[in-house]
């Protein structure tokens, strides 16, 4: 029995050495990738790494510090090299369905992992910054409401720090217009992006500007969208960034925004009614 038991014990502290060097080895990867210059092709050795890190370091049973090395230096790849972009995200469609498992496995955990998150968040950002398909792919993937429900992290210390990340991916994905926009739509991003309005206007964050340059993308010649905004309860939101935000932006993008929504007949009156609705619960 004690021989058993120092067999395990030296077995176990072996495999925290491995995983250990593994993680350092991934960490040294990332510094190395990072000091590439842009748009290089990153070469055969790290190319092929790729699909052993996506297929061992990203699974749900990886060691937390490896995958999240492992996610970093991907996203790194992949913003380097455009052939192994379209080859993972394209070619394979490997990477993304992986990502989006992930992410929504991070954002059900208690407590929620921020870095995670927002390294996952980053990730996909990596990913549709490439072009259409990579957005494509994170829709056809089911992506779109998982990242809806980042919007919508609060209990966290930084959970400010993940809504910018999940507000930024959805206006990248919003720069590609017609069906991308279409299903993002479809999928409650105007309802994500308005729940963002909320908050005290005169400390005007980050998250904001982004939600409104967001919803401009989505809202912009789409009167199902712009039905959807002016009926959301946070229009009250919008008016209150308008009237009192110290941030010239987020005064400039929200009038732009509220332009845009008065034009429409349909609008004015569900905006009218909202704000009846929001006075009448208020008294």
């Amino acid at each position: 029995m004690h021989g058993y038991t120092h067999t395990h014990t030296h077995t176990h502290g072996h495999q925290n050495e491995t995983k250990e060097t593994h993680t350092h080895t991934l960490a040294s990867l990332v510094v190395l990738v990072q000091q590439m210059e842009d748009n290089t092709p990153c070469g055969d050795g790290l190319a092929n790494l790729a699909p052993t890190l996506i297929q061992q370091d990203l699974q749900p049973t990886a060691d937390p510090h490896v995958q999240k090395n492992a996610i970093v230096l991907l996203t790194s790849l992949i913003s380097l090299d455009a052939a192994l972009w379209k080859q993972l995200v394209v070619e394979q469609n490997s990477l993304v369905p992986t990502l989006v498992s992930l992410l929504s496995a991070a954002l059900s955990a208690n407590p929620v992992d921020d870095t995670a998150v927002i390294n996952l968040l980053s990730a996909l950002a990596a990913v549709t910054q490439k072009g259409e398909e990579g957005a494509r792919s994170v829709i056809d993937s089911q992506g779109q409401p998982v990242v809806n429900r980042a919007c919508g992290v609060s209990a966290s210390e930084t959970s400010a720090q993940v809504q910018e990340a999940a507000a930024d991916l959805i206006c990248q994905m919003a720069t590609y217009e017609g069906s991308v926009r279409d299903a993002m739509i479809e999928a409650g991003c105007v309802d994500a992006l308005a729940a963002l309005l909320a908050g005290d206007p005169t400390q005007c964050s980050e998250v904001h500007v982004r939600a409104l340059l967001g919803l401009g993308m989505l809202t912009a010649s789409n009167p199902r969208a712009q039905l959807q905004l002016a009926s959301h309860a946070n229009i009250k939101d919008l008016m209150a960034i308008i009237q009192h935000s110290p941030d010239a932006d987020a005064k400039e993008v929200g009038k732009d925004l509220f332009k845009a929504l008065a034009r429409s007949e349909d609008s004015r009156n569900a905006m009218a009614e909202a704000m009846r609705s929001t006075v009448n619960a208020s008294n």
